[in-house]
């Protein structure tokens, strides 16, 4: 807070649209970036009497490796199949809206663009997702459950 509370200061969270959409089998994603959302929203009310301002950035599926990972399961491949989810963007879109949202200290930041439209509608969309998955759910389940699937993100080798 000190560092960032003077007229100029700004402060922006990383979320997701896991934080708006809680998908099936992204539990602890979902649940850790609604807090950051959360943060990001406390940290805007708490830093406005200085000046400062803060925002919020929510991304969908971006191409990168954390992505390509937690997307290339069994688990999930039987749970969104071919074509539920939209491709993933490129890299370029969510950079792209960090430096406009960086340099405008906008409130919200989303890539890709069509994100904006599910923010307000949240409510609704959840139990749509809901009955979405909920006949395929036990058997995409049964099939986590047996996958040995990687981390998202690599961790490093620790050798003793």
């Amino acid at each position: 807070g000190p560092h960032i509370s003077h007229e100029r200061g700004y402060a922006l969270a990383v979320s997701s649209l896991a934080a708006v959409l809680h998908l099936p089998l992204l539990g602890a994603y979902c649940a850790s970036k609604a807090a950051v959302e959360a943060l990001g929203d406390t940290l805007s009310v708490e830093l406005r009497p200085s000046g400062a301002r803060a925002g919020v950035a929510y991304f969908a599926e971006i191409d990168t490796d954390m992505t390509s990972r937690g997307f290339g399961t069994k688990a999930s491949a039987k749970l969104i199949g071919k074509n539920l989810l939209p491709r993933p963007a490129p890299l370029g879109a969510a950079v792209g809206a960090l430096e406009r949202g960086i340099a405008r200290r906008s409130r919200r930041v989303v890539a890709p663009w069509w994100v904006a439209g599910f923010l307000p509608l949240r409510i609704g969309a959840q139990p749509v997702i809901e009955r979405l998955f909920e006949r395929r759910l036990p058997a995409v389940l049964e099939t986590a459950r047996a996958e040995d699937a990687p981390l998202t993100t690599q961790q490093p080798r620790i050798t003793l």
